[in-house]
C-alpha cells in the first residue's frame, strides 16, 4: 500500500515538473515570435507595413507600372480610339499605387476576342493576371463591349471597358484582307551622334522616313545628309514623358507647364532646327501629348509650317492625333514600336514586330510603325522589307500615309 502512494506521488510530481516545462516552452516561444514581429514591424515600418509584406501591396506598387505598359501598348497596336482614363490612388505612403479605368472605341474590323487576346497576352508578359474578361455585353447605344480587370495575384490595377464602334456583329466587321496594304517606317532619334549605325540607315536601299531631334551635336549635318539620300525627313519635337524628371526629354522639351504661347514658340524652334522637314511626330511626350489645349498649340504651328504630323502614341491617352484632325493637318498614327523590348533579357525581335505590323496593315490598309537607330533594327529591316514586299506590302514614305 505504501509503496502504491509512493509511486503516485512520484507520478503528480513529474506531471508537475512536465506541466512546469511546458508553460516555460510556451513562454519562450511567445517571446520568440514578439521579439520577430517586432524586427518586422521596424524593417517594413510599422503595422501598415507589416499588413502590405502580408497581403502584397507593396508587390503592386512595384508591377503595377509594368503592367500599364503593357495594356497601354496593346491598345495602341489594336488602333483603339477615343481612349480616356480614370485614375484612383489607393494604398497610402510607401504602399500607394493608381488603379487606372481605361475606357475606348475598337475599330472596326477587329473583333472583342482579338483584344481580350492581345491584352491577355500582354498582361501576362508584364507579370500580371487577368482577374475576369467577359464579352458581348450591349450598352444602350446597341455597342457590344469587352470589359476586364487586370493587375497583380487577386488585386486589380486596371479596369478595361472597351467598345465596338458601332452596333454590327464582329461578323459582319470582318475586314477582308486590303489588296495593296502600304507600311510607313520611321526612324526616331537621329541627331546624337553620327554613328555607323545610323549613317547605314541614310545609305540603305530602304523606304523609311528619319526622325531628326532638334538641339543635338549632329542635328542638322543628318538632317542634310538624309535629304541628299533622297529620304523623307520630319522633325522629332522632345515633350514631356510622364516619369520626368526621371526621364529627360532633352533641351527646350515641351512641358506640361508651359503656357500656349510658350508651347507654340518652342515648336516653331525645334522645326526651324530640321532643315527641309517635311513633318513631324513628338520624342517621348506621355505626360505633355494628353492636353487637347497643349496638343492645339502645337498643330497651330505644324499647320502653319505646311507639315503633317504623325502621333508618336507613346501613351494611348495621346490627344495628337484628334487635335490635328481638328486643325486640318495630315496626320496619322503609329501603331507600333516595332524595335521595343519583349521580355526581361533585353531581346530585341524585331522581324516578328513586322509580322504583326503587316498583320495590322493588311487588316487596316495602312500602318505606321517606328524604329530607332539600333543594329539589330537595320538588320532586320534589311532582311525582312523584300520578303514583305514579295508579299505584296508596299512600304511608303509617312507622308504617303497621312490622311
Amino acid at each position: 500500500m505504501a509503496a502504491r502512494r509512493k509511486k503516485s506521488e512520484r507520478a503528480l510530481r513529474w506531471s508537475r515538473a512536465m506541466s512546469l516545462v511546458r508553460i516555460w516552452l510556451l513562454v519562450g516561444a511567445v517571446a520568440v515570435v514578439a521579439v520577430l514581429a517586432a524586427v518586422e514591424l521596424t524593417a517594413t515600418g510599422g503595422p501598415r507595413g507589416l499588413r502590405s509584406r502580408i497581403f502584397g501591396t507593396r508587390g503592386v506598387s512595384r508591377t503595377v507600372a509594368g503592367i500599364d505598359r503593357a495594356v497601354s501598348g496593346a491598345i495602341v497596336k489594336l488602333g483603339v480610339h477615343s481612349v480616356v482614363g480614370f485614375d484612383e490612388v489607393r494604398g497610402e505612403g510607401e504602399d500607394a499605387w493608381t488603379h487606372r479605368r481605361i475606357e475606348g472605341r475598337v475599330p472596326h474590323g477587329v473583333g472583342l476576342y482579338e483584344v481580350n487576346l492581345a491584352i491577355t497576352q500582354s498582361v501576362h508578359a508584364a507579370g500580371g493576371r487577368v482577374l475576369k474578361a467577359r464579352e458581348g455585353g450591349i450598352d444602350r447605344p446597341g455597342h457590344r463591349r469587352l470589359e476586364m480587370g487586370v493587375g497583380v495575384r487577386d488585386t486589380e490595377t486596371h479596369a478595361i471597358v472597351l467598345r465596338e464602334d458601332s452596333g454590327e456583329s464582329e461578323t459582319a466587321l470582318a475586314a477582308a484582307e486590303i489588296a495593296e496594304p502600304a507600311i510607313a517606317i520611321i526612324i526616331d532619334d537621329f541627331g546624337y551622334s553620327e554613328s555607323e549605325v545610323a549613317l547605314g540607315f541614310i545609305a540603305s536601299n530602304l523606304p523609311i522616313t528619319i526622325s531628326v531631334l532638334p538641339y543635338c551635336p549632329h542635328t542638322r549635318a543628318l538632317a542634310d545628309a538624309a535629304r541628299r539620300a533622297g529620304r523623307e525627313v520630319i522633325a522629332h519635337i522632345p515633350m514631356e514623358p510622364a516619369d520626368y524628371p526621371e526621364v529627360d526629354p532633352g533641351p527646350n522639351a515641351l512641358m506640361a507647364g508651359h503656357s500656349s504661347s510658350e508651347i507654340r514658340r518652342l515648336a516653331r524652334e525645334a522645326i526651324d532646327e530640321i532643315p527641309g522637314a517635311v513633318g513631324a511626330n513628338n520624342h517621348m511626350g506621355s505626360a505633355f501629348t494628353r492636353s487637347s489645349r497643349r496638343m492645339r498649340a502645337v498643330m497651330e504651328v505644324v499647320r502653319d509650317a505646311g507639315l503633317f504630323y504623325v502621333d508618336s502614341m507613346t501613351t494611348p491617352f495621346s490627344e495628337g492625333y484628334a487635335e490635328a484632325a481638328r486643325a486640318e493637318v495630315p496626320t496619322a498614327r503609329n501603331r507600333m514600336f516595332i524595335d521595343s523590348e519583349l521580355d526581361e533579357t533585353g531581346r530585341i525581335d524585331v522581324r516578328a514586330q513586322l509580322l504583326e505590323l503587316e498583320r495590322i496593315a493588311r487588316r487596316s490598309g495602312t500602318a505606321v510603325g517606328i524604329g530607332h537607330p539600333h543594329q539589330e533594327t537595320l538588320a532586320a529591316l534589311e532582311d525582312m522589307v523584300p520578303r514583305l514586299q514579295a508579299r505584296g506590302i508596299r512600304f511608303v514614305a509617312a507622308s504617303e500615309v497621312v490622311e
